[in-house]
């Protein structure tokens, strides 16, 4: 088994890792669904490339992840032990520390991806090297380049 780095793994982060746990134990489950949610499980499940849900600050992304996971969990797509929900900060970002952590065939969803510099670089260098690891990060309207909208 690997040693998870307490630091960026949490069990309070990531309820479903534990024994007993259910799709609705995740409290944003029982949240109205927003439209977006609707187009995330249509990207997400019908493609295997990394998403990146981007937009302004307080506007539900997490919330809408949470709803993903509680879907994905639903769905039977990934056991609990294999979603990994890490949220980055000022402080702690090390994305290199946390990617070369996840096992294969798992999810790995990232919070707060701006918090990372060259994150782009080091997924896609991850997701080359690692190909059955799906990742969806979030990240604020802090992503776009001078102001300049960024696809990736």
């Amino acid at each position: 088994a690997i040693m998870l780095n307490n630091t960026y793994f949490d069990i309070a982060k990531n309820p479903w890792w534990e024994q007993d746990f259910t799709p609705l134990d995740i409290p944003e489950a029982k949240f109205v669904s927003r439209f977006a949610l609707s187009d995330l499980k249509r990207m997400f499940y019908g493609s295997d490339l990394m998403l990146l849900i981007r937009g302004l600050r307080r506007l539900g992304k997490t919330t809408l992840i949470k709803q993903l996971i509680a879907d994905v969990l639903h769905q039977k797509r990934y056991p609990g032990q294999n979603i990994y929900f890490v949220e980055f900060t000022e402080q702690y970002n090390d994305l290199k520390l946390v990617l070369s952590q996840i096992p294969n065939d798992s999810l790995t969803i990232i919070d707060e991806i701006q918090y990372c510099r060259r994150w782009k670089d080091q997924i896609k260098l991850f997701l080359d090297t690692y190909p059955r690891k799906r990742v969806v990060v979030t990240g604020s309207s802090r992503l776009d380049n001078g102001g300049r909208a960024s696809h990736w």
